[in-house]
C-alpha cells in the first residue's frame, strides 16, 4: 500500500509504502519498503512497484498451485 500520493523527489530510506503479507484473510507479515536511492524521475516509481507486484506474484501466485 502506497503512502497516500507518492510524490517525488524522494530521498533514500523515505518510507514509500507497506508490504503486507497475508494467507486467506490473516495478515502474517508487514514491513516498510523505502526508497532505495534518491529517486528525481517517476518513472523509477512506476518501474520499481512493477518490479514489487512481480515478485508477490512470483512468490504466492504459481508456488501456491505447485507450478
Amino acid at each position: 500500500m502506497p503512502e497516500e500520493q507518492i510524490k517525488l523527489p524522494l530521498k533514500r530510506g523515505q518510507q514509500i509504502g507497506t508490504l503486507i503479507v497475508m494467507s486467506g484473510k490473516e495478515e502474517v507479515g508487514r514491513t516498510a519498503v523505502v526508497a532505495l536511492q534518491d529517486v528525481k524521475q517517476a518513472n523509477f516509481v512506476v518501474r520499481f512497484f512493477r518490479w514489487l507486484g512481480d515478485v508477490v506474484r512470483g512468490w504466492f501466485g504459481r508456488g501456491a498451485k505447485g507450478e
